[in-house]
């Protein structure tokens, strides 16, 4: 009788964090798809040195995976391009 109660929490279950690279000049796209719970695994394996120099440059990893947590699918996470490539990852 009544309502279950539900985590508030964002789940991990189904979401994706989807990396597409494009080299200029070639046809085909690089699409990398990475469950979200191994991202925020693989996360906590940085190391402090990394974790700083990630800081320096403005990056928060922690801050970074809650944000691709509670986004809604097909967010724009990060866009690079240069001269040889582009690279975008988005939430899925």
């Amino acid at each position: 009788m009544g309502v279950e109660p539900r985590s508030a929490a964002p789940t991990l279950n189904g979401r994706f964090l989807v990396l597409r690279i494009q080299e200029k000049g070639k046809p085909d796209t690089v699409t990398i798809r990475l469950a979200m719970g191994l991202a925020k695994a693989v996360a906590g394996y940085l190391s402090d040195a990394q974790i700083k120099q990630a800081k320096h440059k403005g990056v928060d990893p922690d801050r970074l995976m809650d944000i691709a947590l509670n986004a809604p699918k097909g967010t724009v996470l990060l866009s690079v391009d240069d001269k040889d490539s582009s690279i975008t990852v988005t939430t899925e």
